[in-house]
């Protein structure tokens, strides 16, 4: 939604590189028929990663998956607003372990994401020629893959469901990773945000933990509005299939308001730190680590 509504709404070029081994979110994207051939043609986010292990650089480009939305109206735009990836496949579940291991490895003493996030800048610096947002979703927990996005991203966002033991869990991983790991700590200036999912208003508990967050969790900012669990946000995650489209209207329906609405609060966001990138800075601009 994120990727859909900033270059719908807001014109942005869009790149998501999708770090989460169970690969949702390409799923989300790519038909399986295509997700299969980035696969055996080895154009995954997991090949990226072993490609610079191997002390390959200069090659992220070959990984992309141009034009993946299978929204028309980004499909047959002419002003340069897209949506790219480099996906993730299902079956490099177990590869994505091997790869943790192999970077642990590869760098010896050295912190793994920390060297893997100084071997994977200057591509990244390069591709903010071609994109306003580079996005990265990433996988619950602490990878070395995941830790080197947070050290390579200008702005956090966290989807977090308004239940209590989500909440709970976010802090925590505020409170040990990003307040006690002092490599992390350094690494990650910029505020972080909370995207609250699967809403339902009519939940007391959930209005309550809602306004709770909106009025403010330190070291968070909220998302002023919540992504609501609806029947037609589900019907939009499913992939219509190999070589089909479908206009805005007809993917997201009544929930397309919420659409516009998400991307409007990241275009916010952005803006507000492209103003921020006033101040020194070595980290490429308008990456999110998700």
């Amino acid at each position: 939604m994120i990727a859909e509504g900033l270059a719908l709404f807001h014109g942005r070029r869009v790149l998501v590189l999708d770090l989460d081994s169970q690969g949702m979110l390409s799923r989300m994207m790519m038909s399986q028929v295509a997700l299969d051939a980035a696969a055996s043609e080895r154009r995954t986010a997991m090949d990226l990663v072993r490609g610079y292990i191997a002390g390959q650089q200069g090659a992220l480009p070959y990984y992309i998956v141009p034009r993946v939305s299978d929204i028309a109206e980004l499909r047959n735009a002419r002003d340069g607003r897209r949506v790219d990836l480099v996906p993730s496949h299902p079956q490099s579940l177990n590869e994505y372990r091997l790869t943790d291991t192999a970077l642990r490895t590869h760098f010896g003493g050295q912190r793994a994401d920390q060297e893997l996030a100084k071997v994977m800048q200057p591509d990244f610096q390069r591709l903010t020629e071609y994109y306003d947002v580079i996005l990265f979703d990433c996988a619950a927990g602490i990878s070395p893959t995941s830790l080197a996005a947070l050290r390579l991203s200008s702005i956090v966002l966290s989807p977090t469901m308004l239940e209590r033991n989500s909440i709970n869990a976010l802090v925590d991983f505020l409170r040990i990773v990003i307040e006690s790991d002092v490599g992390v700590k350094d690494a990650i200036t910029r505020p972080i945000y909370v995207l609250m999912t699967m809403f339902m208003r009519s939940n007391p508990a959930q209005q309550l933990l809602l306004d709770t967050i909106q009025r403010g969790i330190p070291g968070l900012n909220a998302i002023p509005a919540p992504i609501s669990h609806s029947t037609a946000i589900q019907r939009a995650v499913l992939h219509p299939g190999e070589g089909a489209a479908r206009m805005v209207h007809e993917k997201y329906g009544s929930s397309i308001g919420e659409l516009q609405q998400l991307a409007s609060s990241i275009d916010i966001v952005l803006g507000t730190a492209q103003r921020a990138r006033a101040l020194p800075d070595t980290r490429p601009g308008h990456l999110l680590a998700g």
